[in-house]
């Protein structure tokens, strides 16, 4: 604030090293304007300051805070740093706060909203998941009886389940040795029949 707003036994808010351009500090501190006065440094051209010397106040109550051993709290600050009266920047947080309390009500219904869609998504995708696995289940269990079929026709014409290594859907593969001994063909011996 400029020096000249600033009058004795008046409230205001404080920040410290006010920074310019800013219009809202939340954090400001309650303070009382109990003395103000110019104070120029020793052996310096500057221009002098105008200080203030402020007792802090309880932001809530407005009663003077206290040291631990007992004494008001004063210190004497720049009058810049008095940013402006404590009933304006009391009702511009409030009204902040306010806005502030609609907002994160408003981003929590949207977080519930998402998390409701989240929620039936999840529930969406394991029912897909388990009708997909049943249906990969069905179709396991067809292809095993279908097998199973397969095996009993062949173990009805003579061969072995044994014989049967694999059963594809396009083809069988058997073990050669079992279908050779089952034939009643003897495997040749290659070794032998070169050396002949």
């Amino acid at each position: 604030m400029k020096a000249s707003e600033v009058w004795q036994g008046s409230e205001y808010a404080f920040v410290e090293w006010i920074s310019r351009g800013v219009s809202f500090y939340p954090s400001a501190q309650r303070v009382q304007a109990l003395r103000i006065f110019k104070e120029k440094p020793r052996y310096s051209s500057e221009r002098a300051t105008t200080m203030v010397e402020v007792r802090f106040l309880n932001n809530e109550t407005g009663e003077p805070r206290t040291r631990t051993d007992g004494s008001e709290y004063h210190r004497e600050v720049r009058a810049r740093d008095l940013y402006a009266r404590w009933e304006e920047h009391a009702t511009e947080k409030k009204i902040r706060d306010e806005r502030q309390a609609e907002e994160d009500a408003r981003y929590q219904r949207i977080r519930e909203e998402r998390e409701r869609e989240r929620e039936v998504l999840r529930q969406q995708a394991e029912r897909e998941r388990n009708e997909r696995e049943a249906r990969i289940a069905a179709e396991k269990e067809r292809i095993e009886a279908e097998n199973e079929r397969l095996r009993k026709y062949l173990e009805a014409r003579g061969i072995k389940r044994e014989y049967v290594k694999i059963i594809n859907p396009n083809e069988i593969v058997f073990d050669r040795t079992g279908i050779e001994n089952w034939v009643g063909l003897k495997r040749i011996d290659l070794v032998k029949a070169d050396a002949v």
